[in-house]
């Protein structure tokens, strides 16, 4: 009995070209998993960041990558410039004002003062105490790469880089 073959038509080039993209494929789907759970597309140890000012009393913990309308948060730890002052203010820049909205903030503020340039948050601080921590829970309303300042009053501003996804 014979051995029946089939007469099927290769195309070794194409099989080869083919193979090579989807190893290609295979290592952009890796790339793109590894960059989600390291923090490049949103929350993780690569978009967070620690900034601060270079006298060290102003510093500000964010999230440098986040999507729009996500719920985040700027954290903010101040050290008063003298022991015993009684409250501490702060100015949002209006670059960062523009591209935010503030849904709440953590103390509440006991003053806010609008300028040209910003708004003034003054924060109540019980006498002796090191440094006061502030929440601001915000949200991202603009996409694209932004950025704004920081200022505690008598420091220099501190500038803060961010990039917002869709």
């Amino acid at each position: 009995m014979a051995k029946e073959r089939l007469d099927l038509d290769q195309d070794l080039r194409f099989q080869r070209r083919e193979w090579r993209l989807q190893r290609v494929g295979w290592f952009l789907w890796i790339a793109l998993i590894a960059a989600g759970l390291a923090g490049a597309v949103g929350p993780g140890p690569i978009s967070s960041q620690r900034l601060s000012t270079s006298d060290g009393r102003l510093a500000v913990e964010y999230e440098r990558f986040v999507h729009r309308h996500y719920p985040t948060e700027l954290r903010l730890s101040i050290e008063p410039e003298d022991e015993q002052d009684k409250s501490l203010r702060v100015r949002i820049s209006q670059t960062l004002l523009d591209r935010i909205k503030i849904a709440r903030i953590h103390p509440e503020p006991v003053l806010s003062e609008l300028t040209a340039d910003g708004v003034w948050f003054e924060f109540g601080r019980q006498p002796g105490a090191e440094r006061v921590t502030v929440v601001w829970h915000i949200e991202h309303d603009k996409i694209g790469r932004g950025a704004g300042q920081l200022q505690l009053a008598g420091s220099q501003p501190l500038s803060i880089p961010f990039f917002v996804y869709p």
